[in-house]
């Protein structure tokens, strides 16, 4: 009964995977904006499951975007007042900030 269960969950797996996708649809799963998959399918860099002029996109060729990392800030120490004079101080400030961009 386990190995008639698995085997019903492979194949809904497997014709999941055959999918056809509009190019909206597959926009919202991979995370690519839908120019970039219309373009990618006119380029032939994904294939095309659909009609010319009505693409689609099986599931199983879908392109993955990798999740989106926030960038890693770099850290400067500022010199403190009590070694600096007050107008060096906010120029040091300011560099700072522009670093930061």
């Amino acid at each position: 009964m386990v190995e008639s269960l698995a085997d019903e969950l492979e194949a809904a797996a497997e014709a999941s995977l055959e999918e056809m996708l509009t190019l909206a649809e597959a926009a919202e799963t991979s995370g690519y904006a839908y120019s970039s998959l219309e373009r990618m399918v006119r380029r032939g860099e994904l294939p095309n499951a659909g009609a010319k002029g009505n693409p689609r996109i099986r599931r199983r060729d879908l392109p993955r975007r990798p999740p989106h990392e926030p960038p890693i800030l770099a850290t400067r120490s500022l010199p403190t007042q009590s070694i600096l004079g007050a107008d060096e101080l906010v120029e040091a400030e300011l560099l700072a900030m522009d670093f930061d961009r």
